[in-house]
């Protein structure tokens, strides 16, 4: 058996050469060379078919006179919107619209079964525009006007008072005895029940009463926690308060006080002011009035 001789592997390969650094170079070289001619190349083409490309003719716009609207756009004769039909709006929204035509119905029923009140109400809400002006009277109206008066906005328009809230109703006797304040409950008659001295057992009562009222008065605006204090104290006096207007008396002292703090507070003319808040304080033995707020016209 014949044997044959073993041989390297190697022996049957060719033999590689190296790359040199030299080479990377020039190899890298000449593809950056090869890109840039593509990319010029390109570019070339671009140029020239943008060039000779057929770039068209523009169009002049005439604008012909004629029914078609205002070309100042300010006429809009003829235009109109489409309004919705309600069931077109029932579909789309979740409005009772079959409810709200029915109390609208039954509002207009009202206004014109008690036409004559809505009469006297609209005329006792309307501004006096001319005459004799004056900030002095009851406090229930704007003092607006060019006649002799000072002008401006009368105290028992632009003046709030406010008591702390959280005092207890003992507390709240207190403050209305230390100032002299009266409660007085307004019959649609018009007659008034006063009540005063809150921390007596028994707080005076005056019934006959007589004369025109030129003190200024303050009423609570509706919903306030101290609003529902005064009938309280009204009531436990023995006045039946219903659906009676509750209003509070302010000595004139205590007004000259209060109109000395506003005008300290800032200086201000009084004509010249919208709205001063005041509040309540302990001071002492007792009480005493300062300006939180004040906003000017």
């Amino acid at each position: 058996m014949s044997q044959a001789s073993a041989r390297p592997l190697s022996s049957k390969l060719p033999q590689l050469t190296p790359v040199s650094r030299y080479d990377r170079v020039a190899g890298l070289l000449v593809a950056l060379l090869i890109l840039l001619a593509t990319a010029v190349a390109v570019l070339l083409f671009m140029w020239l078919a943008g060039r000779y490309a057929d770039t068209g003719h523009a169009v002049p716009v005439v604008v012909y006179p004629g029914e078609g609207g205002d070309p100042s756009s300010i006429d809009v004769t003829g235009m109109a919107l489409a309004a919705p039909t309600v069931q077109e709006i029932e579909r789309e929204t979740d409005l009772p619209i079959a409810g709200f035509t029915n109390a609208a119905a039954l509002i207009d029923q009202v206004i014109v079964n008690r036409s004559a009140e809505v009469a006297n109400l609209t005329q006792s809400l309307a501004l006096p525009t001319s005459g004799g002006g004056s900030t002095m009277g009851a406090g229930d109206k704007p003092a607006f006007g060019d006649g002799p008066g000072s002008g401006g906005v009368a105290r028992g328009e632009r003046w709030e008072i406010t008591y702390a809230g959280g005092v207890s109703l003992d507390e709240y006797r207190k403050q209305l005895d230390f100032f002299g304040i009266e409660l007085a409950a307004i019959s649609r008659a018009r007659t008034v029940e006063y009540v005063r001295n809150f921390t007596q057992p028994a707080p005076d009562i005056d019934r006959r009463r007589e004369g025109d009222e030129t003190r200024l008065f303050m009423s609570w605006r509706p919903g306030s926690a101290r609003q529902e204090s005064d009938r309280r104290l009204l009531e436990a006096a023995g006045i039946f308060v219903g659906d009676k207007e509750v209003v509070q008396f302010i000595p004139p002292e205590i007004e000259q006080t209060l109109a000395k703090l506003e005008f300290e507070f800032a200086g201000r003319d009084p004509r010249t002011i919208r709205r001063t808040l005041f509040g309540v304080r302990p001071h002492g033995d007792g009480f005493q009035f300062y300006v939180a707020e004040q906003v000017p016209l």
